[in-house]
């Protein structure tokens, strides 16, 4: 059995052990004034915090699209993993984990073996 670890961008984990580990991640969304940004793509940490004092509205998050985390768990299957362990943030936190589960539900991925829990 192979394993597939998938997170989000909110594990804040260094790219050396993304790559060590052969981690997917998906980048949370940032909303900055109205505009989305993917975490770490869209804008840097070092471009949030430096724009952090001027913004007019406290920035907020939001999931990625279930299609998103459809297309990431394919680059898992297509890795040749056949489970899948998703670790994301508390539902009280965001609804990352509620968008998480909703593809692995779907027909192509039900032969798959999977878990999704969240982090503590």
């Amino acid at each position: 059995m192979k394993l597939g670890i998938f997170t989000d961008s909110t594990c804040d984990l260094p790219n050396y052990l993304i790559e060590q580990h052969e981690l997917e991640v998906i980048p949370s969304l940032v909303v900055i004034d109205g505009q989305e940004y993917a975490d770490g793509i869209g804008i840097t940490r070092e471009e949030f915090y430096k724009r952090l004092p001027s913004f007019q509205t406290p920035p907020t998050t939001a999931a990625p699209s279930i299609g998103e985390f459809a297309t990431r768990y394919d680059s898992l299957l297509g890795r040749g993993c056949d489970y899948i362990l998703s670790i994301h943030a508390a539902s009280k936190l965001t609804t990352i984990i509620n968008s998480a589960v909703k593809p692995l539900m779907i027909s192509r991925t039900r032969s798959l073996s999977w878990t999704v829990h969240p982090s503590r």
